[in-house]
This record gives structure tokens, C-alpha cells and sequence, in this order.
């Protein structure tokens, strides 16, 4: 990945999209690329996985921007709304995550018949839910007047690693599943898409985010 601004790009990077190097689009065989790799690389896994990716990118751009930005904010007017900022980023992971849980880990293990097939991620919410809930709850609470850029940030490195540990992880889980049927897995994936965004229209969002199972980030 090609260096990028310190004020955009840290302290957590941004994970490569899978298509950038396995075309699902373009990808034609040749003398040199055999139709067996082509196959591989148009795998609708590969399809899940990038879409997964947008949506871990941009849970690492709203860290990055409230870990970079906490020192900045000093006006109460504006510590009021970061904080609030702050909590609705954390209510768009947790809800993510319920919907990963509640549908697309579900149909992926009926797909593939394999058990525990996302344990591994479910395992990885939990590890870090108590601390980003340590996050949100001293969004909620705090006065703009004792607002503290070094707690909040604390906070944040408390389960940070851990949070991007699992966004880095979990791609790697979805590609691992080119070894099932492309055809069939686009068809999960898509009906999970619906049931996500069906999801989100039920908790009265006015509009989903551009992202595949993405989560409402309406103040609750």
C-alpha cells in the first residue's frame, strides 16, 4: 500500500481490498494465467471479501479520525459533538458485528454445512466489546467541560489492536472460502445483503451506508 498521510492514515492501517490483486472483474485466461486460476480469482469469496473490506476500511477510518482528532477539539460546543461522534462510530461496530452474527455467520455455516465455520470472528467481538463499550459509555457520560483527549485515547489503545487484529483476520476467513461452490456462495451472500439492509430499515435509519452489512448509526 502506498504511503499515505499521517492525519488520514494511522495510527491503524487500512487493509488491502482483495480485488486489487484477485480480479473478479477482468480476470480472462491466457497462456500464462490457466483457466483453473481464473476461476480461483473470479471465486465469489473474493467478492465477499472486498465487501467486507470497504466495510472494515471505513470502521478503521472513523478510529483513526477520533484517535487523531481527540487532542484537537477544545471548544465545548465541538467536545459535545465528537463525543457524540465517538458513540455513534462505536454503535456502527457493534451493530456490524450484530448482523454478521445474527445473519451472514448463520447462512455461511448452513451453506458450507460446517459448524463454527465464523467462530473464530464471534470469539474476536467479544474480546474487544467490553472495551469499546468502555469507549461509548465515556462518550455518553462525559461533560464537555471534563472531557480528557488522553483518556479517550487511552481507551481506544486498550482494544484498538484487538479490533484491527479481527478486521485483518476476518478477510483472510472469507477468502478461505473459495474452496466451496462460487455460484452457491454468491447467492448466501446476496440473500444476507437483503436481510442486512432490511435490518437496517427496521431500526428507522433513514439511509444504509454504501457498505455490505453494515450497521445503522443512529444514536440509541
Amino acid at each position: 500500500m502506498a504511503a499515505g498521510k499521517p492525519w488520514a492514515d494511522g495510527p491503524y492501517p487500512l487493509i488491502e481490498t482483495p480485488s486489487k490483486t484477485q480480479d473478479i472483474v477482468t480476470a480472462t485466461s491466457t497462456a500464462d494465467v490457466p483457466l483453473a486460476e481464473v476461476a480461483q480469482k473470479s471465486h465469489a469469496a473474493i467478492h465477499a471479501a472486498t465487501e467486507m473490506t470497504h466495510v472494515h476500511n471505513v470502521i478503521i477510518r472513523g478510529v483513526n479520525s477520533i484517535y487523531l482528532q481527540a487532542p484537537n477539539v477544545r471548544n465545548p460546543s465541538d467536545i459535545k459533538d465528537f463525543l457524540h461522534f465517538v458513540k455513534l462510530w462505536g454503535n456502527f461496530v457493534d451493530r456490524h458485528h450484530e448482523t454478521e452474527e445474527e445473519s451472514i455467520f448463520p447462512d455461511l455455516e448452513t451453506f458450507t454445512g460446517e459448524k463454527g465455520l465464523m467462530q473464530h470472528s464471534v470469539d474476536q467481538h467479544l474480546a474487544f466489546h467490553s472495551g469499546l463499550q468502555k469507549l461509548k459509555d465515556y462518550a455518553s457520560d462525559s461533560a464537555p467541560e471534563d472531557y480528557d483527549s488522553d483518556k479517550l485515547k487511552g481507551l481506544i489503545d486498550d482494544f484498538g489492536p484487538t479490533l484491527q487484529e479481527h478486521l485483518v483476520e476476518e478477510i483472510g476467513a472469507l477468502l478461505a472460502l473459495k474452496k466451496y461452490d462460487s455460484e452457491g456462495l454468491m447467492k448466501v451472500w446476496k440473500v444476507s445483503e437483503v436481510k442486512a439492509r432490511a435490518k437496517t430499515r427496521s431500526t428507522g435509519a433513514a439511509k444504509a451506508p454504501p457498505t455490505e452489512f453494515n450497521a445503522t448509526t443512529q444514536d440509541s
